[in-house]
């Protein structure tokens, strides 16, 4: 893998925002720090490992060839440092891609499904993440467990219009265009399903005018179906009241289903959980920190539960870039992004990549 330019230009434009939350983090640690002492503690540790993410480069270099292999770089592994952020997208993306590629040998097909919940106020953000994963559990429940004879609520529902076979759920949530007191939240999921009608996502259904997109919305037989089981799940009902839950869009949550476009839909469920530019003061920021404290931004369903990282080692090696094959590297070692685009402008620089057997 090469990386340019462009690449270490990136690489510094989140640098900058990954400072402007370290700043918010350190004025969380000078009010905690007389308060719980622990926490504050947490607190400074993450802010520091933030502020010095990316300050160790280690480079095989070769001068003959104007080549440097980047061997070591330090991250800090923050969901607040947007580099590291990004990072860790793509190994999930990388991990998750060959199981689906799996899934779809097997005949399943993928679905992009969106699950909403009506805005709440910032403060709430850690409770109602429960929430949405709890009602999830029991929606997954219901979606892919055989169900039992009496309908119990412990098995899957008998009348679904499809089997999920296997799912991955992703966090999102924005902060309220018109009140930032609130943040929007919703979970993007890719589930890939079975014995299945085509016309049952056929969106028909008129659903009213969407002023954001200046459109008709349309419903399908399955986006009713899911509004109607996703708000059962949250408000905790049984499946065997399903009969009793209303089929007027405006009771329920809006829910959308319609099929996956891979691979480029796998890149818009897998984007961001928030955006650095929705931080826009310490309140927010201290919202953010406590309700996404210790919370899985991503899980994978049924067959896509527990996904490990693929075995096969990439076919990439220093070899491939080097002109003069009998040269020996010398080591460097850098602090700062910059000699990447200055000292050492004229060189090529690669990373090779190699995946860890399991």
């Amino acid at each position: 893998m090469e990386l340019t330019e462009e690449y270490f230009n990136r690489l510094k434009e989140r640098k900058n925002n990954a400072i402007k939350n370290t700043l918010f983090m350190y004025v969380l640690w000078q009010e905690r720090k007389e308060i719980e002492k622990n926490t504050a503690d947490a607190i400074l540790s993450r802010a520091e490992r933030m502020e010095n993410c990316l300050s160790y480069w280690k480079w095989d270099v070769y001068k003959k060839n104007k080549i440097a292999n980047l061997k070591v770089v330090s991250r800090c592994k923050d969901i607040f440092c947007p580099n590291c952020r990004k990072v860790a997208i793509s190994k999930a993306i990388a991990n998750f891609t060959p199981h689906f590629n799996n899934m779809l040998i097997y005949g399943y097909r993928p679905y992009f499904m969106t699950l909403t919940v009506p805005n709440i106020k910032r403060e709430y953000l850690n409770e109602e993440i429960n929430n949405m994963n709890n009602a999830f559990s029991k929606l997954w429940r219901w979606l892919y467990r055989p169900f039992t004879k009496n309908g119990s609520n412990h098995g899957g529902y008998k009348d679904r219009l499809f089997d999920g076979k296997g799912a991955v759920k992703v966090l999102e949530l924005t902060v309220q265009r018109t009140d930032d007191s609130f943040f929007n939240l919703h979970l993007h999921v890719i589930i890939f399903i079975d014995k299945y009608s085509e016309n049952d996502f056929r969106k028909y259904i008129p659903g009213g005018y969407h002023y954001k997109s200046s459109s008709f919305i349309y419903y399908s037989d399955a986006d009713i179906f899911l509004q109607k089981l996703w708000k059962m799940a949250y408000d905790c009902r049984i499946i065997s009241e399903f009969g009793d839950a209303s089929d007027d869009t405006k009771d329920n949550y809006v829910c959308d289903i319609r099929e996956l476009n891979m691979p480029k839909g796998i890149f818009e469920v897998f984007k961001y959980c928030f955006k650095d530019m929705d931080i826009k003061n310490l309140g927010i920021s201290k919202d953010l920190y406590y309700g996404l404290k210790r919370k899985r931004l991503r899980q994978g369903y049924g067959m896509l539960y527990n996904v490990k990282v693929d075995d096969s080692d990439s076919d990439d090696c220093i070899e491939n870039y080097l002109e003069f094959k009998d040269e020996e590297p010398e080591n460097f070692i850098h602090q700062f992004i910059e000699d990447m685009t200055e000292k050492y402008r004229d060189y090529r620089k690669v990373l090779i990549y190699k995946r860890k057997k399991i």
